[in-house]
């Protein structure tokens, strides 16, 4: 599973990067977005509903959120 770190970043860069993530992703992998920006936690869901992929799992750790996405559908 490849793992971002956007720690430390604002939106919209969390979202990028994961972006960024999944196209380089195979359909299937999943990828572990880390951020600290709590709009990550409307932004991450919308997207994944959006781009039709799916959010596996959200954790939080300390002061720091952790999404699992699948990616399902192809990126272009």
């Amino acid at each position: 599973m490849k793992t971002i770190d956007s720690s430390g970043l604002k939106c919209p860069m969390p979202l990028l990067f994961l972006r960024r993530g999944l196209i380089s992703a195979k359909v299937g992998e999943q990828v572990c977005l880390i951020s600290t920006d709590k709009k990550s936690l409307d932004d991450v869901p919308k997207f994944c509903e959006q781009m039709k992929h799916s959010l596996v799992e959200v954790t939080q750790k300390e002061d720091c959120w952790h999404f699992i996405v699948e990616k399902i559908e192809q990126l272009q």
